[in-house]
C-alpha cells in the first residue's frame, strides 16, 4: 500500500487531498485459469472516495495448434456490479478478459454510495477466468486493486425552478420544471411533486439536470409544487416550494331545448349558466295524459328536475286519456263486461236476460230499452242493466168428456196471461189438427194443453185430460148361436144381443 499527499489550489486556497492505492488480491497462474475473492472494509482507508478495479485475463493454446473445443469465461464482480464474458465456441489460441471498475463515495450517513446504490460500509469483490480446450496451455490472471482519495466533504446539491408560473387560467396548459445542480458532479436524482404526488423526475449522474412536464387544472384552486435534488452519496437539497394559482373559469352557459309530443305542451327551453337546476313542467290537454320524458331525460316525474351540465334536449310525451267503463246487472241477467278504453272510443254493450227474467232497460250513464246500446267513452261511466222476473201463468182446460168414434171435438183452454194455448195428443185413437180433435176409434184418449210463455211470462204448467171414445150400439133379438144376454128380471127367458146397427 502506498499513500500520496496532494495539495490542490482552488481559488487561491490550498486544499490537502490524500490519495493512496492497495492490492486486494492478485492470482497469476501458469495455466489458463485464475480466481480471487475478498470483502473490502471501505472505512479502513480513511477516505471519502474509493475506486475499486477488478481485472481478469486468460490465454490458452495448444503447442501443435488447431486444438478443438476451445471455450472461455471471465467474470469480474464488485458488489452488485457484475461484468462477464463467455466464449462458448472459440478457436485455438483463445484469449479472454473482463475489467470492472466502481467508484464509491462516502455519504453523510456513513454509508458508501455508487451510482445511486447504497453499498453500506463493505463490499464483496471476486474474479474468475479460464480457457479450456484440447491440449490447452497458457496463463491466467485475476486481480483486484483499490485507489482512494480523502477529498473535502461531499456538498449537497442545490435545486431551483426553471419554469413555474404564478397564475394561469382555468383549464390552460402550463409547464413546471426544476433544475438540480451538484458541484461535486455526482447528482443522482431530481424530483418534482404536485400537491404531494410525484409529478416529474430525473435520475442518472452528472452535475445538473432538469425535471418537469406540462399540466392543466380547473380553478379556482391553488396548486403547490415542491422540488428536491439528491446526489449519489444520499445528500439532499432543501425542498423548494412554489404555488400556482388557478383562476376561476369563465362562466359557461348551456342551451336547454324542450319539445312536446301530440296532446300537450311543455315549459319553454332557453340558455342558462352551467349547473343551473331547472324545473320542467309537462302540461297535457283535456284529452291526454302525460306519460314520460325522452331525449336527455327519462321517467315519468312531472315536473322534471334537471341539472344543466351540458346542452340538453328533452321531450314530453303524451297519450290519449283512458277511462273506466263499469257495467253491472240486476238479478236475472248479465251484461257485457266493462274495461278501460281510450278517450273517444265507442263501446257496444249488450244485456242478456236469464230464462226467468226479462230486460227492462238501462240506467246510470245511458238509458233506453234496447238490449244493445252504444256508449261513447269521454269520461268514466257506469251502466246498469235492469231485469224483472217473468209473470207466472196457469191454464184452464175444459174437459171434452167421453166421445163417440168419428166425433170431431173442438178443444178449449185459456191461459191466465191471455196467451194462446196449444194442444198435444199424448195417446189414443185420434187425430189432432190445431185445437180440433177427430176421434178415429174406440179407446182412451189423452190430450195435453200447453202455453210456453213469452218475453214477459213463464211457461204455464201443462194440463192433461183423458177421456174415452166408443162406437154407437143397438139392442137386437138373438136366436140360437148368438150371444145371449139375460136380464135378471126377464121371466119369459127372452134372449137379446148387442150389435152394430
Amino acid at each position: 500500500m502506498k499513500t500520496i499527499v496532494l495539495f490542490l489550489f482552488v481559488l487561491g486556497t490550498a486544499l490537502r487531498v490524500t490519495a493512496g492505492s492497495a492490492s486486494i488480491f492478485f492470482d497469476f497462474q501458469n495455466n489458463p485459469y485464475a480466481s480471487g475473492s475478498a470483502t473490502i472494509d471501505l472505512n479502513a482507508y480513511g477516505a471519502t472516495s474509493i475506486t475499486i478495479t477488478v481485472t481478469t485475463d486468460a490465454y490458452g493454446a495448444s503447442q501443435q495448434g488447431g486444438g478443438r473445443n476451445y471455450n472461455g469465461y471471465a467474470e469480474a464482480v464488485i458488489g452488485s456490479s457484475v461484468r462477464s464474458e463467455s466464449i462458448p465456441n472459440g478457436s485455438d489460441p483463445l484469449n479472454i478478459s473482463v475489467d470492472n471498475s466502481l467508484t464509491l463515495t462516502k455519504g453523510p450517513d456513513g454509508n458508501w454510495w455508487a451510482e445511486g446504490v447504497n453499498h453500506g460500509t463493505s463490499v464483496a469483490v471476486s474474479a474468475f477466468v479460464y480457457v479450456d480446450g484440447e491440449n490447452a496451455q497458457g496463463v491466467g490472471t485475476a486481480a483486484c486493486s483499490i485507489h482512494w482519495i480523502d477529498a473535502p466533504p461531499n456538498q449537497p446539491p442545490g435545486i431551483s425552478w426553471i419554469e413555474v408560473p404564478g397564475a394561469v387560467d382555468s383549464g390552460a396548459v402550463y409547464g413546471v420544471s426544476a433544475r438540480g445542480e451538484d458541484a461535486d458532479g455526482n447528482l443522482a436524482s431530481v424530483t418534482v411533486w404536485k400537491n404531494g404526488v410525484p409529478f416529474a423526475s430525473w435520475s442518472g449522474s452528472g452535475s445538473w439536470a432538469d425535471a418537469g412536464q406540462t399540466t392543466s387544472d380547473v380553478g379556482p384552486q391553488s396548486v403547490v409544487f415542491t422540488a428536491q435534488a439528491i446526489d449519489a452519496a444520499g445528500a439532499a437539497s432543501p425542498v423548494n416550494s412554489q404555488t400556482v394559482t388557478i383562476q376561476a373559469p369563465a362562466p359557461v352557459h348551456y342551451t336547454l331545448t324542450t319539445l312536446a309530443g301530440a296532446g300537450g305542451s311543455v315549459s319553454p327551453g332557453g340558455t342558462y349558466p352551467a349547473g343551473t337546476v331547472l324545473s320542467i313542467v309537462a302540461n297535457a290537454d283535456a284529452n291526454h295524459d302525460f306519460v314520460t320524458w325522452s331525449g336527455d331525460a327519462g321517467g315519468g316525474s312531472n315536473p322534471l328536475t334537471l341539472t344543466l351540465d351540458g346542452p340538453r334536449t328533452v321531450q314530453a310525451n303524451f297519450a290519449v286519456k283512458t277511462f273506466t267503463l263499469t257495467t253491472g246487472a240486476l238479478d236475472g241477467g248479465s251484461v257485457t263486461p266493462g274495461g278501460t278504453y281510450p278517450y273517444g272510443t265507442t263501446v257496444t254493450l249488450s244485456a242478456s236476460a236469464g230464462a226467468t227474467h226479462y230486460f227492462t232497460g238501462w240506467s246510470g250513464d245511458v238509458s233506453g230499452t234496447a238490449a244493445a246500446v252504444a256508449v261513447l267513452i269521454d269520461r268514466a261511466k257506469f251502466v246498469l242493466a235492469q231485469f224483472e222476473p217473468k209473470a207466472a201463468q196457469i191454464i184452464s182446460f175444459l174437459p171434452p168428456g167421453n166421445q163417440n168414434v168419428g166425433s170431431v171435438v173442438s178443444l178449449s183452454a185459456t191461459a191466465s196471461s191471455g196467451l194462446p194455448v196449444s194442444f198435444v195428443l199424448l195417446d189414443g185413437p185420434a187425430v189432432l189438427d190445431g185445437n180440433n180433435l177427430t176421434v178415429t176409434g174406440p179407446g182412451a184418449i189423452t190430450v195435453q194443453a200447453e202455453q210456453g210463455g213469452d218475453d214477459f211470462h213463464l211457461p204455464a204448467p201443462a194440463v192433461t185430460d183423458s177421456f174415452n171414445a166408443s162406437s154407437s150400439s143397438v139392442l137386437k133379438y138373438q136366436s140360437a148361436g148368438r150371444t145371449l144376454l139375460q136380464g135378471t128380471r126377464t121371466a119369459e127367458g127372452i134372449h137379446y144381443v148387442l150389435g152394430n146397427p
